[in-house]
């Protein structure tokens, strides 16, 4: 092993360390209290890197388990597929009821309804067990069991463009295959500035948290908000990781999300702890001198 090799295993292995401290020890916030300084964001960094790698690749499955889904059973799916008319921006069918799409299993994956508004097509998906796509009259649906709610995904011209065309079940494979083509590539640019977004989101929530915990802390003991906003970001990276664990791993009919919030909950405690044992060192010191 190489003293880079060696160095990188180090910093690994520190912050591994930190996360199991962070959610299991009060003394380690009276080191981050006292002995550690700057804003933490150098220690945020790298978990928000992992969380966001996690959550990629719980995109990229959903994807690839759909168009895998669809693609291997085609032969199946094709002949429910009516007419579809697509004028640009918008699509049409000559039915004005719901159409309903089963795979090899008799589930239902997806529901075509253009005359359908988006709680109507919700109310058709919510009667399926499993994730499904709805497909309504200028956008696509993605319908999740964990959420229970139909949320829109994207409009038709991001995937289909803007020239009119007819689908049918004799030409849906290579539509359905140009269209994953099409979202793969937006996903692959759309990737880094959404990640970007998401860790100012974080950044900027951590920073409400920070002003909360400021004003507990002055309470308690003299705390400047940096080092507030040290602590705030550190103590939240334990259920910000274990939270995009859950998500991403844990089936869909299992909902944990409550973990994340109790160990949440569990470090505010440890945090105020540490702060009021600093208090009580602070106020021993000043009698014994």
């Amino acid at each position: 092993m190489t003293i880079s090799d060696s160095r990188v295993m180090q910093y690994c292995s520190n912050i591994v360390d930190n996360l199991w401290l962070s959610a299991t020890s009060v003394d380690f916030y009276k080191d981050v209290h006292q002995k550690r300084t700057g804003w933490g964001v150098g220690y945020f960094f790298p978990i928000y890197l992992l969380v966001a790698t996690v959550y990629a690749l719980y995109a990229f499955g959903v994807i690839y388990k759909l168009e895998n889904s669809a693609m291997t059973g085609m032969e199946h799916i094709a002949p429910q597929v009516p007419t579809i008319d697509y004028d640009g921006s918008s699509i049409s069918t000559k039915s004005s009821a719901p159409i309903v799409i089963r795979n090899q299993e008799n589930q239902d994956i997806a529901v075509i309804d253009p005359e359908g508004d988006q709680s109507a097509i919700q109310s058709t998906l919510a009667q399926g067990n499993k994730d499904q796509l709805g497909f309504g009259k200028t956008s696509i649906f993605y319908y999740s069991t964990k959420s229970h709610s139909a949320e829109r995904l994207m409009s038709y011209e991001l995937l289909l463009g803007h020239n009119p065309l007819t689908i049918t079940n004799g030409n849906i494979a290579y539509y359905f295959g140009r269209a994953c083509d099409r979202l793969n590539n937006m996903l692959d640019i759309a990737l880094i500035p959404v990640a970007l977004l998401y860790f100012v989101v974080q950044l900027s929530m951590t920073i409400v948290i920070a002003g909360g915990l400021s004003i507990i802390s002055r309470c308690i003991t003299p705390t400047t908000f940096q080092t507030s906003y040290r602590i705030a970001i550190i103590g939240s990276c334990p259920s910000f990781l274990l939270n995009a664990l859950l998500y991403s791993f844990l089936p869909s009919d299992m909902n944990f999300g409550f973990v994340a919030q109790c160990l949440n909950v569990i470090i505010f405690l440890k945090i105020i702890t540490a702060l009021v044992r600093i208090r009580r060192e602070s106020a021993a010191e000043s009698a014994n001198a």
